[in-house]
């Protein structure tokens, strides 16, 4: 029926392990994991590319569908190092991790950057990670609550 069955060898430029499937190492490396998991541990990884190591992989999928990836597009969406964005200019949309690039705000939209040259706020909306909120306008509808607010 031209089954072939092997725990181990290799077929055009890729590795087979008992339980791993690899070609490449280091930056080039692609893997697929099919290893027991270990009593009590669920984050074993399944899918993994460009390091040799799967932690330490840009790419990955765990057994659990943790997916990590350092960079890319889903939903319109881009996926940075420490940023998650969308659109440009008065469409653009941040939600930012960044020790370094605008590390005081944690969202931001309607401008490219929180701030604008001269350090005032260039975007209409903006959240610090301290909680500090800034608007540009703001329209509250409704009535006030039993308390008076």
């Amino acid at each position: 029926d031209g089954t072939i069955r092997a725990t181990k060898g290799g077929i055009g430029g890729w590795n087979l392990d008992e339980n791993l499937l690899y070609s490449g190492s280091g930056k080039t490396r692609v893997a697929l994991s099919s290893a027991p998991i270990p009593s009590g541990k669920d984050d074993t990884y399944r899918i993994w590319a460009g390091n040799t190591s799967a932690a330490l992989a840009p790419f990955s999928v765990t057994a659990r569908g943790v997916l990590k990836a350092i960079s890319g597009n889903i939903g319109g969406w881009t996926i940075g190092t420490d940023r998650l964005y969308a659109g440009s200019g008065d469409n653009y949309v941040a939600l930012n991790t960044s020790s370094t690039s605008n590390s005081e705000y944690a969202i931001w939209a309607g401008a490219d950057s929180p701030t604008s040259t001269d350090d005032k706020l260039g975007a209409p909306f903006a959240v610090k990670k301290d909680g500090t909120v800034y608007l540009k306008k703001l329209i509250a509808l409704g009535e006030p609550d039993d308390t008076g607010h």
